[in-house]
């Protein structure tokens, strides 16, 4: 009787220092996660934000590109006409 008590107390002992192990493995496990989980929310913050400063970039070059249209483009055919008079002048 006392050996099978010795051998329950032996394997209740082992037991316990098992689920001691497991309960720092879960522990660290969560600690884990926990992190993860700030990091996840810090990078979709800065995706959103990323994601802002491009939409906002994408407009003011559209808007560049407009003006370019508007402004450059007539000089540069004004002055392909100015070129060709001056080059037919020479050759005239």
């Amino acid at each position: 009787m006392e050996t099978q008590y010795d051998e329950a107390f032996t394997a209740l002992i082992a037991t316990e220092h098992k689920l001691e192990e497991k309960e720092k493995l879960l522990a660290t496990c969560e600690q884990d996660i926990s992190s993860l989980c700030r990091r996840l929310t810090l990078l979709e913050a800065e995706s959103w934000t990323a994601e802002s400063r491009l939409g906002q970039k994408t407009i003011d070059l559209a808007n560049t590109c407009k003006l370019t249209k508007r402004w450059v483009l007539p000089t540069l055919a004004d002055f392909g006409l100015l070129l060709t008079r001056l080059l037919s002048r020479q050759t005239g």
